[in-house]
């Protein structure tokens, strides 16, 4: 008998195996797992059931994939001077107006990225790669320690939710004094769990830079003669950035893969946002489903992750967006990276969104899609083209409040 412990964390909180106990000696097949940590600027952790030598095959075809993906979808820095391919992400951007061949793995990511962009009016979009890259900057200005006059948007005190803000008028090594709109008080800074929010100057400063920005003009145009393939981009604040996407459309690919090389019980977990999976031989007994628990976007802290929800999913993809990974705070709200293509600025409407469906490149761009939409759009969005994509979604709202656009999904709402 082996026994063989793998665990893989979605959402931080989401376990999606736990101990396996069968015969090895009876198949010579186990469960085996590999973590690649070198590609899209997160950890990949793919777990399958096999053998040890199909494993191994496989883990290098995987390998492989999202090593491709990454050279050509990068947007910070160009390719290996000794890279098979012809241009990437970045690359591109350094020639605007201008005609480049490039990949035909590249292009049909491209054409499908243009494709969704058609299907969302707009609210998914590759061309504002300059004002994401702005925003990601004033997250990561963010001061690292408070200083008298400093806004500081406490969370917890002693374990107690506290969620207000409040400016910093005094502070020691232990205590911390600050000013509400009505009142003084004074916190141990070691009970206290807090944001500090980011200078009016610094998001003045970034404000001011979004303003001159005009990503109208923008133009992606991309062409095939004789299976040769060209992109052209023009505008002056037009920079591609596939960030929303490529890591989905790599695990589609990779779930691709496992299928057609026969694998049933796999899962495919990129970062803590992109997961898609096969069917769970821990599970016998409750239909071979993955359990997944939904972190808690507002309550949930660093180092503790409380869970809002949990669902059921079999041979499924997953991806979530959200305002609690990458983000700064300002005057009480939350300044994230998913930012809208038309007001270029984070939206404020919701907290955490999950799309469970077929294809894990369409969820994940759909997912920042929606996150982006405002409610009436986002209705209207799921009423015209949820049945025809086969998509169910799990929307949690900045005012604590859930809503679901589910049809056979096994959901669990934790807080009601």
């Amino acid at each position: 008998m082996a026994t063989i412990f793998i665990k893989k964390i979605l959402l931080i909180s989401t376990v999606l195996a736990t101990a396996i106990t069968f015969s090895a000696c009876k198949t010579n097949e186990d469960m085996h797992s590999v973590t690649f940590y070198d590609y899209m600027y997160t950890s990949i952790t793919i777990s399958l059931y096999g053998t040890e030598q199909e494993a191994d095959i496989h883990f290098q075809a995987l390998n492989d994939i999202y090593e491709t993906y990454d050279a050509l979808t990068n947007n910070y820095q160009g390719l290996e001077e000794d890279s098979e391919y012809l241009e990437n992400i970045y690359t591109i951007n350094q020639q605007k107006d201008t005609k480049l061949e490039i990949d035909k793995m590249l292009y049909l990511l491209l054409e499908d990225a243009i494709r969704l962009q058609t299907l969302t009016e707009g609210y998914f979009n590759i061309g504002i790669g300059k004002p994401v890259k702005a925003w990601k900057n004033l997250i990561l200005n963010t001061p690292n320690e408070i200083t008298v006059g400093n806004h500081i948007y406490i969370r917890t005190y002693e374990n107690q939710p506290i969620y207000q803000r409040y400016e910093v008028i005094f502070f020691d090594e232990t205590d911390i004094q600050v000013q509400g709109e009505d009142t003084t008080r004074t916190f141990k800074k070691d009970q206290l769990i807090y944001d500090i929010e980011v200078t009016t100057e610094a998001f003045n400063q970034t404000q001011a830079v979004i303003d001159t920005m005009n990503i109208e003009e923008n133009q992606i145009i991309l062409e095939s003669e004789d299976e040769t393939y060209f992109i052209t981009i023009k505008g002056s604040d037009i920079e591609l950035d596939v960030g929303a996407f490529s890591k989905g459309y790599a695990t589609e690919k990779a779930k691709d893969y496992l299928i057609e090389q026969g694998v049933t019980y796999f899962s495919i977990s990129a970062g803590s946002s992109t997961i898609s999976v096969g069917q769970n031989i821990n599970r016998p007994t409750q239909n071979e489903v993955y359990i997944i628990s939904l972190t808690d976007p507002i309550t949930s802290l660093p180092f503790f992750k409380e869970p809002y929800g949990i669902i059921h999913i079999k041979n499924q993809s997953l991806a979530t967006s959200g305002n609690f990974e990458q983000y700064t705070m300002y005057q009480g709200l939350r300044y994230h990276h998913l930012i809208s293509p038309f007001t270029l600025t984070p939206t404020h409407d919701y907290a955490a969104l999950t799309i469970i469906g077929d294809d894990a490149g369409l969820l994940d761009a759909l997912s920042t899609a929606l996150f982006v939409m405002p409610k009436n759009m986002f209705d209207a969005f799921m009423e015209t083209h949820q049945a025809s994509l086969n998509i169910q979604v799990i929307r949690y709202n900045t005012d604590n409040t859930i809503d679901t656009f589910i049809t056979d999904v096994y959901f669990e709402d934790l807080l009601s």
